[in-house]
């Protein structure tokens, strides 16, 4: 390449990053429109709820958190109801920031041989799409134990009753 063709370029190159410079995360003082770079990200959620679940049984979760910004946050929950099912998602919201709030009717669909920590993912987003840090809540699913006593005396009640 020349040295005009090199010229050429530079000048463009300057010319372009000006023009992206001044027109990139400008807002006006009168419009709502707010920038991405001036929103902050949802703080880490809080939640609460039972720390042991039957399988079955629905249960419900308290989920608090704040917005530096005051934005609306809807929760994203994701948690995996059994063993062998694929991971869910809920989402919940608009709520404003700061609020507690309930939120339910999880379950886990049926109990393991042996008992078992599930988890429970849950992230605020903020109504400009912004995401917390996940929180992680810790929930045990016991085993479910047959009174074999009792099955062995439906099993003998029923062989009198049709077998007999």
């Amino acid at each position: 390449m020349n040295k005009k063709m090199i010229a050429m370029l530079l000048l463009a190159t300057i010319f372009f990053v000006s023009i992206a410079n001044t027109t990139v995360g400008k807002t006006e003082s009168k419009s709502n429109i707010c920038s991405t770079n001036d929103n902050q990200a949802p703080n880490r959620p809080i939640v609460d709820g039972p720390m042991k679940i039957k399988a079955g049984v629905y249960f419900d979760l308290n989920i608090q958190t704040t917005d530096p910004d005051n934005d609306q946050i809807y929760y994203q929950v994701s948690y995996n109801p059994s063993i062998k099912s694929e991971v869910v998602v809920f989402e919940f919201g608009p709520f404003a920031s700061g609020e507690q709030q309930t939120i339910g009717d999880f379950y886990f669909i049926s109990p393991p041989p042996t008992p078992y920590p599930a988890s429970m993912e849950i992230i605020a987003i903020d109504e400009h799409g912004l995401t917390s840090e996940p929180a992680i809540f810790q929930v045990t699913v016991p085993k479910t134990i047959i009174n074999s006593n009792l099955f062995i005396k439906i099993i003998e009640l029923i062989n009198q009753i049709f077998i007999k």
